[in-house]
């Protein structure tokens, strides 16, 4: 054979292989007995996961079997969102029957999923795509069930997400901000709160003087204080802020919240607050006072806590 043969044939055969390979994508998409579709909600992280039944299909109906890529413009690799909680084997409790033309959907907060980097990508808007189901190459446990026939993925169509607003944080003198915390349960949660001013000032900042407003998954609102020391307050220990430098507290939840605040899994949005009610002006300080509020933050508990251990 000619060398330009060859050459051609290896051509025809480079060009027909992404064909092929959809040609394939779409044989397999055909013969799912569901169909799964993605959906913005009604806030920034609020989606809605849809899979509807061609025909009578056992759904194992667990949403931390999704799986979703996020693409920003002009990334040449997408950023992979998967729950720390994906099941290793079906839960039976999660498993229902779907007879043709019935929908199985679901709302969910899409920061259980996806965090750090994959999370600022969501949050800068772009595409989000992926699977109901495994990652390509990757083993899993059936999403559904027809006879004897299992599938493990089913595909939805790439959605564009917007960017999200970033919160304003509440003007004033002191800036109380929190750091985002990923934990694996609510029984060990670590709250890092960072104290800054627009201009140079000493405070008394104390552990006790810190607050929480805790927003649960299901809606309710917690606040979480300690009990407060009336003792003398010294010079010394009199902070000093700036708008480079400042306290930095590592807080233990424990100490603010009870065991039940942060029991269910879920994404929770905790607000950080910082009362400053001590005057040192007594040894000529310029001390702002007041209760000075920062932005809510994620905190995401991966596990519930049992019920018995609350």
């Amino acid at each position: 054979m000619r060398l330009g043969s060859i050459v051609l044939l290896l051509v025809l055969g480079f060009a027909g292989a992404p064909h092929a390979e959809a040609q394939r994508r779409a044989r397999a998409s055909a013969e799912l007995p569901i169909d799964a579709q993605l959906f913005t909600g009604g806030s920034a992280h609020e989606f809605r996961l849809s899979i509807s039944a061609r025909s009578e299909v056992e759904l194992t109906a667990d949403l931390r079997l999704l799986h979703l890529e996020v693409r920003t413009a002009g990334a040449r690799r997408g950023l992979a969102c998967d729950s720390p909680a994906r099941p290793r084997r079906i839960d039976p409790a999660t498993v229902r029957t779907l007879h043709a033309g019935e929908v199985w959907s679901e709302t969910f907060d899409v920061r259980t999923l996806c965090w750090g980097r994959a999370l600022v990508a969501l949050e800068a808007g772009g595409e989000v795509s992926g699977s109901f189901g495994t990652a390509r190459g990757r083993a899993g446990v059936a999403i559904a069930r027809m006879g004897e026939t299992t599938f493990r993925a089913a595909p939805f169509a790439a959605l564009a997400v917007p960017a999200a607003s970033t919160p304003t944080p509440p003007a004033g003198d002191v800036r109380v901000t929190l750091a985002p915390a990923d934990a694996a349960s609510g029984a060990r949660v670590s709250l890092r709160v960072t104290i800054r001013a627009v201009r140079p000032v000493r405070a008394w900042v104390r552990p006790d003087r810190v607050r929480f407003r805790v927003r649960s998954p299901d809606g309710t609102t917690h606040t979480c204080a300690m009990s407060r020391s009336d003792g003398a307050p010294i010079p010394d220990l009199f902070a000093r802020v700036s708008a480079r430098s400042g306290p930095v507290l590592s807080l233990d939840a424990r100490a603010y919240c009870t065991a039940r605040v942060f029991a269910a899994a879920g994404i929770y949005e905790v607000t950080p607050l910082l009362d400053l009610d001590v005057d040192g002006r007594g040894w000529h300080f310029d001390t702002p006072r007041g209760t000075f509020e920062g932005a809510p933050v994620p905190v995401r508990i991966r596990s519930a806590i049992p019920a018995g251990a609350r």
